[in-house]
């Protein structure tokens, strides 16, 4: 047995028998800086901070407003949410930021908003979308070509069974200079103080999501 194999069992062995850190690192969390600083313009045309956000809890999930794959699924969510939250509703913000600052201007998304009105869409330049990311730690960028027939069977799984909501724009003439973006899909909870509590992958249903806020709130 190498030296290199004996020493990584002995560190596995002592940090599960211990409980140190050594166990805990090799835990990877998704973090939020509580302390970053970044500004993004509602679709009313107002800034909001990143510290603005204190005093609820917040829903934030990162998208674009022509998405065809997960953002629809989690706009459905998030507004499923907000109606089983019930009398907590008004105790979380719900909060969708655009990673499209070529297309998702403040005119766009104030017709984005239209439909989602429980959902406060935001947008901003290159560079305040770029702050808001590094804040959450999360991944994306532009779908390249080679990559765009990948997408187009589940694609087609979202219209079929979201394919009755009008409040999805399904239509797929998008002009030749249409593209796509991959995107983190986690939706992450902070709390009023801005940190980071927990996230909620694209699969967990409404009534999970709902239900562990509500515990949270009541703890």
């Amino acid at each position: 047995m190498s030296k290199l194999l004996k020493a990584l069992i002995t560190l596995t062995i002592l940090g599960f028998s211990s409980g140190s850190a050594v166990a805990e690192s090799l835990i990877h969390r998704p973090l939020v800086d509580a302390k970053a600083r970044f500004e993004l313009t509602q679709a009313s045309g107002k800034l909001l901070r990143f510290e603005d956000l204190k005093g609820q809890l917040s829903l934030v999930y990162f998208g674009y407003t022509t998405c065809l794959m997960q953002c629809p699924p989690t706009w459905i969510s998030f507004e499923r949410v907000h109606t089983l939250l019930g009398a907590d509703a008004d105790k979380v913000q719900l909060l969708f930021i655009s990673i499209d600052p070529e297309r998702d201007s403040v005119e766009r998304l104030a017709d984005w908003q239209k439909n989602w009105p429980h959902i406060t869409g935001l947008t901003g330049s290159a560079d305040q979308i770029d702050d808001a990311a590094r804040t959450f730690g999360i991944f994306y960028a532009r779908r390249p070509m080679h990559a765009m027939p990948s997408a187009m069977p589940r694609m087609m799984q979202v219209k079929r069974q979201f394919g009755g909501d009008k409040r999805i724009n399904w239509n797929a003439k998008r002009g030749d200079n249409y593209y796509m973006m991959d995107h983190t899909t986690h939706a992450f909870l902070i709390d009023a103080e801005n940190n980071y509590v927990t996230h909620f992958e694209l699969e967990e249903s409404p009534d999970l999501i709902s239900s562990y806020i509500k515990k949270y709130l009541n703890r």
